[in-house]
């Protein structure tokens, strides 16, 4: 009988440390969707914590399989669709049209019908806006916040790209700029920001889609090309970068490509292999 006993008392010693397993189980599964659960931003942008500085990400992204690929040395990107933002306590990029929003501290028209997908992206606040020579008050630059010379500081958007061959690629931005305030951007690739990578400048074309791939020097601030380029080391999966250098900067699709041609109306397709 004591044999039975012991065995009995085994028995339900289980039972209740599976139960205990299945509530523990059925707990944590909820601390995990209650801590998965995101804040939908008026930008376009989910974040997990109510936080501007938190690593951020579009809703209108390509699925982690659907990573746009470089064919015969090039590849098009279109601006909205990047995977992940940094540095957003001070400025952030807007996703500006059909799904996106349009935020009080945006002072330019939309050209979201002129964009390639109908949408773009845009560094806001847009706080200065006018210049020294402007025929209006000028707009006060404050460096780290409305303005940075350093890649990497504010407003990071980053791309995940595909290549299939290695070596130089000269980059290529569809921007709009209404100024001379709202007219540069930093790009980079992985964990380096290059300095052919740095100052791309944008001088003639305003209130409209421009492709762009110049280099403001001191000496000279326009019309300096093939001085914008990365360097692909490998084959396979890279992050391609771009920082904020004015706010106000309009972007709607960059290509990289390793021979210097100009690309006409929105440039090529995004070429996904076999996604949608």
């Amino acid at each position: 009988m004591l044999c039975k006993k012991n065995e009995r008392y085994s028995v339900v010693n289980t039972i209740m440390t599976m139960k205990l397993k299945l509530s523990f189980t059925m707990f944590c599964g909820l601390c995990i969707i209650a801590t998965a659960q995101t804040v939908t931003k008026g930008s376009g942008l989910t974040t997990s914590r109510d936080d501007t500085s938190a690593v951020q990400t579009s809703k209108n992204r390509f699925s982690n399989d659907c990573i746009p690929i470089e064919q015969n040395g090039v590849v098009a990107v279109e601006a909205e669709t990047f995977f992940r933002q940094t540095n957003t306590s001070l400025r952030e990029w807007f996703v500006i049209g059909d799904g996106g929003a349009k935020s009080s501290t945006d002072p330019d028209d939309h050209l979201a019908s002129e964009a390639s997908g109908q949408k773009y992206i845009e560094v806001l606040p847009d706080t200065r806006v006018y210049g020294k020579n402007d025929d209006k008050p000028e707009d006060p630059l404050v460096r780290g916040e409305n303005f940075s010379e350093i890649p990497g500081q504010l407003a990071v958007v980053e791309y995940k790209v595909n290549f299939t061959n290695t070596g130089k690629y000269f980059v290529w931005v569809r921007a709009n700029s209404s100024g001379k305030e709202d007219n540069g951007i930093h790009v980079g690739i992985d964990n380096t920001w290059p300095d052919s990578g740095k100052r791309m400048q944008w001088c003639s074309a305003k209130n409209r889609w421009q492709w762009e791939s110049s280099k403001r020097l001191r000496e000279k601030s326009c019309d300096n090309p093939m001085l914008i380029y990365l360097d692909v080391l490998t084959q396979g999966e890279h992050i391609i970068k771009f920082s904020m250098r004015e706010d106000g900067f309009e972007m709607d699709k960059f290509i990289l490509s390793k021979e210097y041609v100009k690309p006409v109306g929105a440039g090529i397709d995004v070429f996904t292999g076999d996604c949608p």
